[in-house]
């Protein structure tokens, strides 16, 4: 199993230090959030979280592919839930998954996309060091318990 260094990694290496590779800090931020609300593995989640979007780039032209390329470059890495919880992220794709992290990944994505879509997150250049307080806003706040530090952009 990867740790978030090594998935962080990953990311540095497969996304650089953009607005995908903050999307996907986010997305590992939120999973490990939403694992510790529900009693699951925090850092398995967090890690599927982060690895979710690595074949972005690469995918661009075939977005049936995305999340089933991430999912086979991880398969070593990961366990099979994880695998199919990538897989299954993207509609297109086809594939269907209903695990709990299946379904949080899908929700931890869909927070993220929405807050690049309402302006929170921007590019504030690649000077900014790639950590969970280094992007991120208040999106879940109210899926967190009250008191809990989240990153803000």
């Amino acid at each position: 199993m990867l740790s978030p260094t090594e998935a962080n990694n990953l990311i540095l290496f497969h996304l650089g230090d953009g607005l995908r590779a903050r999307h996907s800090v986010f997305v590992g931020y939120v999973m490990d959030h939403l694992a510790k609300l529900l009693g699951e593995d925090h850092v398995h989640w967090e890690v599927t979280g982060l690895c979710h979007d690595l074949d972005f780039e690469v995918t661009a032209e075939d977005r049936s592919r995305h999340g089933l390329l991430a999912a086979e470059w991880l398969r070593d890495e990961l366990p099979d839930v994880a695998l199919v919880a990538i897989q299954s992220h993207d509609h297109r794709t086809g594939i269907l998954s209903e695990t709990k992290l299946a379904l949080a990944l899908k929700l931890a994505d869909a927070i993220a996309v929405g807050e690049l879509d309402v302006g929170r997150c921007h590019d504030r250049g690649s000077e900014r060091r790639l950590t969970p307080r280094s992007i991120g806003s208040s999106a879940i706040s109210a899926a967190l318990p009250s008191g809990t530090n989240h990153p803000t952009c």
